[in-house]
């Protein structure tokens, strides 16, 4: 249809998995898709950024956590990009040479046992910058707006709130925590850590975005 000289196609799949597949084929092959579906927030490389935020507070910085929390493109945005793939190498470089699994204090103290150069210096200002904002998720219980405020924090001491924005699913995260946090302002109910994730996890799976940058 497309060799034919048509412009105008509708493709009407049965399901959100459908459509994302046939989506990426095309895209694949040059073929601009304007998705009218959606998608689920909580597919999104955005929701993956803060789900790998929130699993480094809970697990005690796991390293396979913290890896994909400091190689996710939405952190340390504030930070040279080659400059903070050079830090993150040379911190998975040295985790592994020292077989440490967790805990932000021996993970930093492998890293200054590794051969000194500009990437290390960077990478332990990183873990500093993780310890800042997996500390505000480490809180007693609060309200579901003070929770949202504490992620905000978080994610601001991770330079993500500079680069979420520009990601049409990162800005409609966004979007959707200010709007709950709005409305949940007056709510005094007292949340745990774990009962305000699962709280999050619901609302980011009832969230949907559609990428409004194709026309």
């Amino acid at each position: 249809w497309l060799n034919a000289g048509l412009r105008r196609i509708v493709l009407i799949a049965q399901d959100r998995l459908t459509a994302r597949r046939v989506r990426a084929l095309l895209e694949r092959e040059g073929v601009l898709v304007n998705d009218e579906t959606g998608w689920k927030l909580s597919t999104s490389r955005a929701a993956a950024a803060i789900d790998a935020l929130i699993e480094t507070a809970a697990g005690g910085a796991y390293y396979r956590d913290l890896l994909d929390l400091c190689k996710s493109p939405y952190v340390f945005a504030d930070c040279d990009e080659n400059e903070r793939k050079a830090a993150v190498f040379k911190l998975e470089a040295a985790l592994r040479a020292a077989s440490v699994k967790a805990g932000l204090p021996r993970i930093r103290r492998c890293l200054l046992e590794a051969d000194d150069d500009g990437a290390k210096a960077l990478g332990l200002t990183l873990l500093d910058r993780v310890e800042a904002a997996t500390t505000l998720l480490r809180s007693k219980p609060a309200s579901l707006a003070r929770w949202i405020n504490r992620l905000l924090k978080a994610l601001e001491a991770l330079g993500a709130l500079e680069s979420l924005p520009q990601d049409a699913a990162g800005k409609a995260l966004l979007d959707l925590l200010e709007s709950r946090r709005n409305e949940l302002a007056e709510s005094a109910a007292l949340f745990s850590f774990a009962a305000w994730r699962d709280w999050l996890n619901r609302e980011l799976e009832a969230g949907n975005f559609r990428d409004g940058s194709i026309t």
